[in-house]
C-alpha cells in the first residue's frame, strides 16, 4: 500500500458519453477545501483539500480489458466514486472498474452518483451498472445477492448539497454537520461580499439598494441561524416541537417530531364506506421525520409572498392570520415547501401519502388495530356553540356562516399533530396515477369544512385533484426529512 502522498482519495468511474458529468464532479472535488474547524483523516490541516481524485481521459473502445495504470490507479484509490446513469449501466468499463475494486475487499467503499435513469429499474432505464447491484462471492465473481449502493441523487438535489453529501462520505464526518458549516461558510461569503459591493459602490459614489445584500444577511439571520441538526433532533422525545427560524416568530411553522414506526394504514376491499377510495390494506415502517403541527396558517404563507416566490391568495373574507392557507393548488404547495427549504437549508416537502396516514394515526406498532379516526371509530362532534378553545378532534362543517377555523383549533391526536380531521384538506406529494412523469392528479386527505359526511374525514380516505386546481376548502401542512 502506497503513502497518502501517493494515493488517490477516490477513483472515479464513468461512461465516456457521461464525461461532462465527471469531469465537473473531479473539479469540484480537487478544488474543495473543508470549512474551518472541520477535522478529517488524511486532510492536510493547512490546505484542507480533500486530496487527489483520478479520473481517466482516454477513450477505452479499443481495449480488451483494464490496463495496468488503471488497474493500479483503482488499487491505489481509497475510495471509488461511480457516476450512474444508463450509459454507466451499459458500459463494459465502469462495470469491470467497480468487480476490480470490489476485489480490493472495499465494497464499503464505494459511492454512486446518480446523474440520469432510475436505480433498479426494469429496463432500459436503469442507472445502476450489475456490479454495483450484487455482491461478489468468494471466487471474486458477480453473485446473485444483491447488495445496496451508498448513492446520492443529482436529480433530486443541488450539485452543492450532493457534493457535501460525497465529502462526508469521503472525509467520514456526519453530513448533517458538515452542511451547518457550508450554509453558515455561504452566508459568510454573502455576507462579505455583499458589504464588499455595498462599501466600493459607495466609495465610488454609486448608490446601493438594500434589495442586493439585505435577503442574504435576512435569511441567515431569521432561518439558517436557527435552524436544528438532524441530530438534535433524531435524539428528541417524539411529540418535541421545534422551529427553523426565530423562535416564536410566524417567519415558518411550528414543527412536531415524529417518531419512527410501523403501522397498518389503507382499508380492505370489502370495506364498503370506503368503497376504493383508499390505499390497499398494508403494513408501513418510517423512519423519524417532522411535520408541521397544524395547517399551513396565512401567517405561515406570507413571509414566502414577501420574497415573491408565493402568490397572493384568496381568504375568503375570512379574517385571521391563524386560518389555514385556503385556495392553494398543489403546485402553489409544493413552492411554498421548496422556498422553505431554500431558507432553511433543509429538506422540506410536502408529505407522502404513507406518512401522511401514518402521522393521522397516531401509533408506531402494526399491532395496533386501524380505526376509522385516531381515537377510536366513533364519528366526529362539531358544533360551534360547543367549542372551547380546543374540544373537538375533527369537525367537517365551520359552522352555519361556512368557514375554515383556526389551524390548532381541534385536539391534538397522539403525536401531537392538530386538525388532521377535517378543516381542509390537505395536499400530498403523491400522485394518483401510476406514471410520476404523466401525473393530471395529487392525492388529497384528511377532509374538510365543507364535508357534509363523516367517512371523507376518515384517516384511510382520499381525495384526488388536479395540481393547478384550488378551492376554500383546500389547504396544506408541510414535512422535513430527518
Amino acid at each position: 500500500m502506497s503513502d497518502r502522498s501517493k494515493r488517490y482519495r477516490a477513483f472515479i468511474s464513468y461512461s465516456q458519453k457521461d464525461k461532462a458529468y465527471a469531469r465537473r464532479l473531479h473539479e469540484a472535488l480537487e478544488r474543495y477545501r473543508l470549512p474551518k474547524g472541520v477535522e478529517a483523516a488524511g486532510v492536510d490541516i493547512k490546505t484542507r483539500k480533500l486530496g487527489r481524485f483520478f479520473r481517466d481521459d482516454e477513450e477505452m473502445g479499443a481495449a480488451t480489458d483494464l490496463g495496468a495504470a488503471l488497474q493500479g490507479a483503482i488499487a491505489d484509490a481509497d475510495n471509488l466514486i461511480v457516476v450512474c446513469s444508463p450509459n454507466a449501466a451499459r458500459s463494459k468499463w465502469v462495470n469491470e472498474e467497480i468487480i476490480h475494486f470490489k476485489r480490493t475487499g472495499r465494497a464499503d467503499n464505494i459511492f454512486a452518483i446518480v446523474v440520469a435513469g432510475t436505480p433498479h429499474s426494469v429496463d432500459e432505464q436503469e442507472s445502476f451498472p450489475l456490479a454495483l447491484r450484487f455482491a461478489l462471492s468468494a471466487d471474486g465473481a458477480l453473485s446473485d445477492h444483491r447488495a445496496e449502493p451508498l448513492a446520492v441523487d443529482l436529480r433530486k438535489e443541488s450539485f452543492a448539497r450532493v457534493l457535501t453529501r460525497l465529502v462526508a462520505g469521503l472525509a467520514q464526518i456526519p453530513f448533517d454537520a458538515l452542511w451547518k458549516r457550508e450554509q453558515r461558510r455561504a452566508a459568510a461569503q454573502a455576507v462579505t461580499l455583499s458589504l464588499s459591493l455595498f462599501f466600493v459602490t459607495l466609495l465610488l459614489g454609486g448608490a446601493v439598494t438594500q434589495s442586493i445584500w439585505y435577503p442574504k444577511v435576512d435569511a441567515y439571520w431569521r432561518y439558517a441561524h436557527h435552524t436544528h441538526s438532524t441530530e438534535e433532533l433524531m435524539a428528541a422525545e417524539p411529540r418535541a416541537t421545534f422551529q427553523d427560524c426565530r423562535q416564536g416568530s410566524t417567519d415558518c411553522p411550528v414543527m412536531v417530531v415524529i417518531p419512527e414506526g410501523s403501522a397498518v394504514i389503507g382499508a380492505a376491499a370489502d370495506d364498503l364506506e370506503v368503497q376504493g377510495s383508499a390505499l390497499p390494506l398494508q403494513q408501513v415502517t418510517l423512519p423519524r421525520f417532522a411535520v408541521s403541527e397544524g395547517e399551513i396558517t396565512w401567517a405561515d404563507w406570507q413571509p414566502c409572498v414577501a420574497a415573491g416566490r408565493c402568490p397572493q391568495l384568496s381568504r375568503q373574507g375570512w379574517e385571521g392570520d391563524d386560518r389555514p392557507v385556503i385556495n392553494v393548488s398543489w403546485l402553489e404547495a409544493h413552492a411554498y415547501a421548496g422556498w422553505l427549504a431554500q431558507m432553511t437549508g433543509e429538506d422540506y416537502r410536502l408529505l407522502t401519502e404513507q406518512e401522511w396516514e401514518y402521522a393521522a394515526r397516531g401509533v408506531t406498532s402494526a399491532r395496533a388495530a386501524p380505526t376509522r379516526f385516531f381515537w377510536g371509530d366513533d364519528d366526529p362532534v362539531c358544533d360551534r356553540s360547543a367549542y372551547n378553545g380546543a374540544a373537538f378532534k375533527g369537525c367537517w362543517s365551520g359552522g352555519a356562516n361556512g368557514s375554515t377555523w383556526p389551524a390548532l383549533s381541534f385536539g391534538a391526536n397522539p403525536f401531537g399533530l392538530r386538525n388532521v380531521h377535517g378543516n381542509v384538506w390537505e395536499w400530498v406529494e403523491t400522485c394518483v396515477e401510476e406514471s410520476e412523469a404523466t401525473c393530471s392528479l395529487r392525492a388529497l386527505r384528511g377532509g374538510s369544512w365543507s364535508d357534509d359526511d363523516t367517512r371523507y374525514l376518515r384517516s384511510v380516505w382520499r381525495n384526488r385533484a388536479e395540481p393547478t386546481g384550488s378551492s376554500s376548502y383546500v389547504g396544506f401542512r408541510v414535512a422535513r426529512t430527518l
